[in-house]
């Protein structure tokens, strides 16, 4: 591929508090994707009303306390016909218990179109520990009345593989409200992921994830022996036999040396896969809006990569990217793709 120039860095200086910043961020990066000003301001506004209050006291019990508000808040502000909690309270207890351990409360998500407004919480089934996680998903995949689910998802885990993140989407729509249940597979190689996504769906490509993993890692199949990669299966109750979908993903941030090598493993994969220009473009775009300094001068802009199969065999791929609010991760010696 030929030799791409630096983009432009952003100013480094940040104006104002944490909500001003960010809101000037994700306007600028929403203009850089070509988004419409409609989707926009629902951006803006989701983050106005969830990002501005933060519990004085740093400590597990206050951001729970926190959240679940914040919670609350978001189903009152946006109404029953866009947000329902009565699926979260069947599980609240399993993954918001009063003796929590860890540093996750739970995270909120929000995805928005011209059409479309949804909301998704991010719970932590590590809460009571992980020895007490594989209970703690089975449990609360019975309530919600995914039981087969688990025992497919439990057939599949071996090893040193865990939940590690348990989504739940807080649409009243059943055919939207689908749980995601995150794997961590600690050193784990490529094939072996591939081959755990093969019992879960015969129509899983091994080809694909292979590609995938080899590529974002700089060339390794593993295993990974760093930060651990994550696999994520998507459960609906309307197919009980299969998931809705799956995704693997990756730590780039873990795993290159800077934000330059992750964009050129990035772009290696599209040209593999042969996305179109659109595409390629978007993604550049992306990286122009949020960088405030040379990829070259530090890793951190690109946190995850993710590649998702549905059950019609479709692909796409998602970019998780930092704005570096804090500055770029310490340099403590990012894995070598896994070598």
């Amino acid at each position: 591929m030929p030799a791409v120039s630096a983009l432009a860095p952003m100013k480094q200086a940040i104006n104002g508090n944490y909500i001003i910043e960010a809101n000037r961020q994700l306007t600028r990066l929403s203009k850089a994707i070509g988004q419409d000003e409609v989707t926009r301001e629902k951006l803006l506004r989701a983050l106005e009303f969830s990002g501005g209050e933060c519990p004085e006291e740093n400590s597990l019990a206050a951001l729970q306390e926190r959240t679940s508000r914040l919670t609350n808040d978001i189903a009152t502000e946006y109404g029953p016909t866009k947000v329902s909690l009565d699926r979260l309270n069947l599980v609240r207890d399993l993954f918001l218990p009063s003796d929590a351990e860890g540093r996750l409360a739970s995270w909120h998500s929000f995805a928005t179109s011209n059409t479309l407004e949804k909301w998704k919480i991010y719970l932590n089934p590590l809460a009571s520990g992980r020895q007490n996680a594989f209970q703690v998903t089975r449990e609360a995949l019975e309530r919600l009345g995914l039981a087969s689910s688990w025992r497919l998802l439990e057939s599949t885990m071996t090893g040193e593989d865990y939940p590690i993140y348990f989504s739940l989407g807080l649409s009243p729509n059943p055919e939207d409200a689908e749980v995601k249940v995150y794997v961590a597979h600690h050193g784990a190689s490529a094939t072996q992921i591939a081959q755990k996504h093969v019992k879960m769906d015969p129509n899983s490509s091994v080809h694909a994830i292979e590609l995938f993993y080899s590529i974002m890692a700089g060339g390794s199949l593993g295993p990974y022996r760093g930060k651990p990669v994550l696999s994520c299966f998507h459960f609906k109750n309307t197919d009980l036999s299969r998931p809705a979908a799956r995704t693997v993903l990756y730590p780039m941030d873990s795993y290159a040396a800077n934000d330059a090598e992750a964009r050129r493993r990035i772009e290696t994969y599209m040209h593999a896969i042969s996305a179109p220009q659109l595409y390629r473009d978007r993604y550049r775009n992306a990286i122009s809006a949020v960088q405030r300094r040379p990829l070259e001068a530090g890793r951190g802009i690109h946190s995850w990569v993710s590649m998702k199969e549905n059950l019609d065999g479709t692909r796409s791929n998602t970019f998780y990217l930092s704005a570096e609010l804090y500055g770029c991760l310490v340099d403590d010696g990012a894995s070598n793709g896994g070598r």
